[in-house]
């Protein structure tokens, strides 16, 4: 659990906030998410989950004590490391072509980690309106792998940009997973 944080709402599909799922349940779960492909394209985005190997996923959501940042964050199990940075290349793709700002930098991931801010309401010049400036939604999205794991958070702030604490987090979940012994 990060400092200042505890667990957060339930993840979606009714987890709770901290659930893990099985490779076959993984692999189900991700064939729901085919965004409304009919036919030949619903087949094809199947057999190409079927392809990653997924072994299988963990899923937990935080929110900080001044409730001002909601995260959720997966870890997915994956049997090839090729199949890994596939994937990890395929999600990072509808960002960019989605013009998404690029969020902050994974220092020790280079090249293997990629942060992407939703887009948010600009700043006011009125310094009336900075009060409900402040109270208004954005989100970040940060998505990296390191050997066959890949782990994705997004989350949704208020109360300014959160976008360095997110990741922060997914920064810590990947040395926690390389070295679980070790970490503090």
């Amino acid at each position: 659990m990060p400092e200042g944080h505890a667990l957060g709402a339930d993840v979606e599909e009714g987890y709770g906030t901290d659930h893990e799922v099985a490779a076959k349940e993984a692999v189900a779960l991700f064939k729901r998410l085919d965004n409304g492909l009919c036919g030949k394209k619903r087949r094809a985005y199947e057999k190409g989950v079927d392809r990653l190997g997924i072994q299988g996923m963990a899923m937990r959501s935080y929110a900080s004590q001044d409730e001002e940042l909601h995260v959720e964050a997966f870890v997915l199990r994956m049997k090839d490391k090729g199949k890994v940075r596939e994937f990890f290349e395929l999600r990072r793709e509808p960002a960019g072509l989605a013009g998404l700002a690029e969020g902050p930098e994974i220092e020790a991931r280079a090249g293997n980690a990629a942060c992407f801010v939703m887009p948010g309401p600009e700043r006011p010049e009125d310094a009336e309106e900075e009060e409900r400036w402040q109270d208004r939604l954005r989100g970040t999205a940060c998505s990296a792998y390191d050997d066959e794991v890949l782990v994705s958070v997004t989350s949704a702030e208020v109360g300014g940009p959160h976008t360095e604490a997110v990741a922060d987090l997914v920064e810590k979940q990947l040395r926690h997973i390389g070295s679980p012994g070790e970490y503090g």
